[in-house]
């Protein structure tokens, strides 16, 4: 008894047709057989193909995650003292009230006090205020980012 993997047609004893051929569909078996083993081979391929492409595209994916943490750590500071990480704030030094008072009461002084003031601006941590923020790229900012992640 065969099966016809075509039609699903199972040869009886009785039927008239040559062995090698379906007696329903008129099926070569053994080129039914080559087409189905092809078509197996070639999902496998195609399978391996969509592997292939899937990987490659996770390791595009996982460069690009890679290059946007290597520009966030090139644009981002760290702060020495307290760890903080992100932008500095620009702190000026001296008090804007008495530069006023200065500058309503001596014009000269005034005028020496607000470039003194404006000339001692420096970058510091925002929450601390202290001015020993680094850069996020440097070897010791690496260093201080992924200490305080692993905390």
């Amino acid at each position: 008894m065969t099966l016809c993997r075509k039609c699903g047609y199972e040869r009886t004893e009785h039927d008239s047709a040559p062995e090698t051929e379906c007696p329903s569909c008129g099926a070569v078996y053994t080129k039914v057989e080559a087409h189905l083993a092809r078509q197996a081979e070639e999902e496998v391929k195609r399978e391996a193909e969509q592997q292939r492409k899937a990987e490659q595209e996770a390791a595009r994916q996982a460069d690009r995650e890679a290059k946007r943490a290597e520009a966030r750590l090139r644009n981002s500071r760290v702060c020495t003292a307290c760890g903080h990480v992100g932008k500095p704030k620009q702190m000026t030094r001296g008090s804007l009230g008495i530069e006023i008072v200065l500058w309503l009461c001596f014009l000269i002084p005034g005028l020496i006090y607000t470039l003194w003031r404006h000339g001692s601006r420096y970058n510091a941590c925002p929450i601390c205020g202290n001015p020993t923020m680094i850069p996020g790229s440097s070897p010791k900012g690496r260093e201080l980012i992924h200490g305080a992640g692993e905390q």
